[in-house]
C-alpha cells in the first residue's frame, strides 16, 4: 500500500470523453449510462429541491437571519445553474 492510502494503483484514472467531461472511469464497479427518462427525473427531482431551497431561503430573509439567507441564496443559484445544465443535456440527448 502507498502512504495516501490509495494502494498501490490509486483512484480510477478519469474519463474526458462524453458530454460530462472528467468523471471516473467508474462507479460502483461498473460504467452508467444515464437514460434521458433517469435525467429528467433527476430534473425533476432537482427543481423540487430547488423550491424548498428557496422557500427557506426566503423564510430566513424575512427572520432577518442575513447570513443563513445569504447561504440559502448562494445554494439556490447553484442549483437553479446545475438545473440549467441538466436541461441542455437532455435536450441534446433527445436530438437524433
Amino acid at each position: 500500500m502507498v502512504a495516501d492510502g490509495r494502494g498501490a494503483t490509486g483512484p480510477p484514472k478519469p474519463v474526458s470523453d462524453g458530454p460530462l467531461g472528467n468523471r471516473s472511469a467508474k462507479c460502483h464497479d461498473r460504467r452508467m449510462a444515464a437514460s434521458v427518462a433517469e435525467l429528467s427525473s433527476l430534473a425533476t427531482a432537482l427543481e423540487d429541491l430547488t423550491r424548498r431551497v428557496t422557500a427557506h431561503a426566503d423564510a430566513a430573509s424575512h427572520a432577518k437571519d442575513e447570513d443563513m439567507a445569504k447561504e440559502l441564496f448562494a445554494i439556490e443559484r447553484a442549483l437553479m445553474g446545475a438545473s440549467r445544465r441538466l436541461t441542455r443535456l437532455t435536450t441534446a440527448l433527445r436530438r437524433p
